[in-house]
């Protein structure tokens, strides 16, 4: 393994800090989408950029312990997507999804964990990690002028993981649901802080798959927008937004910029 003494990344550096962006990002599309009232978020700088952080613990918790245990799959390179999915209360359908993919490094050529927390050549410098994540936050927040609008009555969201195929999660258990729509996709159990695997009803009812491209069915009315990606060398992270056909067929109104 060649390695750089220098302020490089290293894999484990690469990794701490997407698990603080994710953070960020999660809470900054929470206020976005409207999942709650304005007043419980307050408006901070990270990396430089205005964002909004919820004040609430318990949704400041949930989102915690999600990106926690989702770094313990990053490590071992097995966590493939990450989703915020937004659902509506009255009908159990997806309306959006915010779906973030990970790419990773040849994990392989790390002879041993010492490896992984040395920096390496060819990796970002911290200051250089700023800019991409500034250019990231920066392409998210001016989202919300892109997208229609939701109920924000009628509106409640879901965090999930995608395993790449052939991986489960560490620590998992079967779940209240003993029929799982989709093996690869887990959720936190919020009482016992293990990945349960997603139900049907979780993901959204037929649309059991995360990501369906439009003209898998002929769906003229979903859409998939590009947000922004990093890409590190290490680990790489690329945002898109699934607008569902459910929410297309309620035509709302677009969001008006204040």
């Amino acid at each position: 393994m060649t390695h750089q003494p220098t302020d490089r990344l290293s894999f484990n550096d690469a990794i701490e800090i997407m698990g603080d962006f994710l953070e960020v990002a999660l809470s900054t599309i929470l206020y976005l989408r409207n999942l709650y009232q304005p007043s419980i978020f307050t408006r901070v700088k990270a990396y430089d950029v205005p964002v909004y952080q919820c004040r609430h613990p318990e949704v400041r918790g949930y989102i915690a312990a999600f990106v926690r245990s989702v770094l313990e799959e990053m490590r071992k390179g097995n966590a493939e997507r990450i989703a915020l999915v937004i659902n509506s209360i009255s009908s159990g359908q997806p309306l959006e999804r915010f779906l973030f993919d990970l790419e990773y490094m040849d994990l392989s050529k790390f002879r041993d964990e010492a490896d992984r927390a040395v920096g390496l050549i060819g990796s970002p410098s911290q200051s250089e990690m700023r800019l991409l994540l500034q250019a990231f936050l920066t392409r998210l927040c001016v989202l919300e002028g892109q997208l229609t609008a939701l109920d924000a009555e009628d509106i409640t969201f879901v965090l999930l993981l995608t395993m790449k195929d052939g991986s489960t999660p560490e620590h998992q258990t079967a779940g209240k649901d003993t029929r799982p729509s989709h093996s690869r996709h887990y959720q936190e159990d919020a009482d016992s802080s293990t990945w349960v695997p997603a139900t049907r009803q979780t993901l959204g009812g037929r649309a059991a798959e995360l990501s369906p491209a439009p003209s898998d069915r002929g769906d003229e009315a979903a859409s998939i927008r590009a947000v922004s990606c990093i890409e590190t060398g290490i680990v790489d992270l690329n945002l898109m937004v699934h607008e569902c056909e459910t929410k297309a067929s309620k035509r709302f109104r677009p969001v008006l910029p204040t």
